[in-house]
């Protein structure tokens, strides 16, 4: 996978580009077949309580994954956006899983409800 870091307003330090690559090295496993990673860190000098902004968008095969998230520490925003990018990618497996079963579409289930099948 391949890692685009670019920064506004902070200087990306080898610490924090390796965190990233660490924490997005872990999501390679969970979704297969990701072709990069553009990860955008802010340091937003006006806002005094969260002031650290990171914002990742992965690209995959069809829909790609976004996810950001603010916090008083870059670690922890970075780590937050995994979390959260891990449990939409769940959610796209799950929903895929069940389309492949075939599960009941919208129009099967509302006639299902109203009696007329």
């Amino acid at each position: 996978m391949k890692v685009i870091i670019t920064s506004h307003n902070l200087k990306a330090t080898e610490a924090i580009e390796e965190r990233a690559n660490t924490q997005l090295g872990k999501l390679d496993r969970l979704i297969p077949g990701i072709l990069s990673a553009r990860v955008n860190l802010e340091n937003d000098t006006s806002k005094l309580h969260i002031p650290c902004k990171c914002v990742v968008r992965l690209e995959i095969p069809g829909n790609d994954l976004i996810a950001e998230d603010s916090q008083s520490d870059m670690y922890t925003a970075i780590d937050n956006v995994v979390k959260k990018l891990a449990q939409q990618a769940r959610k796209k497996q799950n929903k895929n899983k069940a389309e492949a079963k075939g599960g009941l579409n919208m129009c099967e289930v509302e006639k299902i409800v109203k009696g007329t099948e």
